[in-house]
């Protein structure tokens, strides 16, 4: 078949997300300069994510892996989360920050269960609106 758009090796995946998040973000009126994110993996698509939204200047406050996660509130250094999972095995063990269990990713990145029920809704009428289509290589 034919091949299009950008290898999986190059971060295609999590450049993905981070591009429909500034989609979505566009029609919520969110500025992700100024987002508070958090990502749940740290494997080939989280590891781009992060980078993508640090680099943007989102504040990155949780990431997860196989072994729990990291929470700062006041943010993660993408470089030394990099470093410390490449060199520990885990991005639990990174200095600054608590460890929490996988479920409670969620509870420390939404301050109220208000606050995500009103993003729940806004992305369900950008669903209902047509907003979510996407395109395809060409044939």
């Amino acid at each position: 078949g034919k091949k299009c758009g950008i290898p999986h090796e190059y971060g295609s995946t999590g450049f993905g997300v981070f591009v429909s998040s500034q989609v979505a973000a566009k029609h919520l009126k969110l500025d992700l300069k100024n987002a508070t994110v958090a990502i749940e993996g740290f494997g080939n698509v989280g590891w781009f994510a992060a980078k993508y939204f640090s680099e943007l200047g989102s504040k990155v406050v949780a990431v997860s892996d196989s072994k729990g996660v990291i929470y700062n509130s006041s943010g993660l250094d993408f470089k030394k989360l990099d470093q410390t999972k490449k060199e520990k095995g885990t991005v639990t063990l990174y200095d600054e920050g608590s460890v929490l269990s996988p479920k409670e990713i969620l509870s420390k990145t939404f301050s109220s269960a208000m606050g995500a029920q009103a993003i729940h809704e806004k992305v369900g009428a950008i669903q209902q609106s047509g907003g979510g289509s996407g395109g395809s290589c060409g044939a």
